[in-house]
């Protein structure tokens, strides 16, 4: 059964009188709740719920949201199924740490951890200035087992792009359950670490270890030696984005 869109819209604005200060209590509460069918819901519903999801997490106003909603008529018609989104919506300020974005997944009641230093972080393509849409985008259900650095070989001959960590942050935030079918690489972005430069990579298991117990978070890390293994992982997969559409800045 869908959760009643309206009931997700008046939550929003019921939060908006809430402190801000106090709205870290609700964090992660929208993931806890059920979207639209993303395979069958229209651009306008997918547009509404994405943006109160937004907004209950305190990433942003649905007032800084509103003004992206004429770029759907950009995005192109596509087949529908499971993995793939005709769009996600991208809170793009500055400041915003990767662990504030994290912290707003969650999966099992579990909020997730990021594990980076931001300033270590790059991407590999220019981004529109401001928030944006992340058009076509595919979790990485489709490229299962295959190293990051193919994938973008292959994004390429389909002029795609390899999906950065604030998109699959954000595709984590919005479709949580990902993380419980495959670990999410994020060739898009670059880290640049002790051990030497890696794909980041949003991860959930559900089991703690001995040594940390935190591991059975959400996680976001990167380690250089992932690049190294032959074969690669087969529950990873590569995060990728057809198009970006911003606003022109005036």
């Amino acid at each position: 059964m869908q959760t009643n869109l309206s009931e997700e819209m008046r939550i929003a604005a019921l939060l908006r009188s809430v402190p801000e200060k106090k709205r870290m209590g609700v964090i992660g509460r929208a993931s806890l709740l059920v979207g639209p069918d993303f395979t069958i819901a229209t651009l306008k519903e997918l547009f509404e719920w994405q943006m109160a999801l937004i907004e209950i997490n305190g990433l942003a106003q649905a007032d800084e949201i509103k003004p992206l909603y004429p770029l759907l008529a950009r995005i192109p018609d596509i087949v529908r199924k499971d993995g793939i989104l005709p769009f996600i919506i991208m809170v793009n300020r500055q400041g915003l740490a990767f662990s504030e974005r994290m912290v707003r997944v969650m999966v099992n009641g579990l909020r997730g951890i990021s594990y980076l230093d931001d300033n270590r972080l790059a991407n590999t393509d220019e981004l529109p200035a401001g928030h944006y849409l992340a058009t076509i985008v595919e979790d990485g259900r489709h490229c299962l087992g295959r190293h990051p650095d193919n994938c973008l070989k292959e994004f390429s001959v389909l002029n795609r792009f390899g999906g950065t960590t604030a998109e699959g942050i954000t595709l984590a935030m919005i479709t949580p359950e990902v993380l419980v079918h495959h670990s999410i690489d994020t060739p898009g972005s670059v880290y640049d670490g002790n051990d030497g430069r890696s794909t980041p990579c949003i991860s959930f298991s559900s089991v703690a270890t001995f040594r940390d117990a935190n591991y059975s978070h959400p996680k976001l890390f990167s380690w250089a030696a992932w690049k190294k293994k032959v074969p690669y992982f087969d529950f990873c997969g590569s995060i990728s984005v057809g198009g970006r559409l911003g606003l022109p800045i005036c």
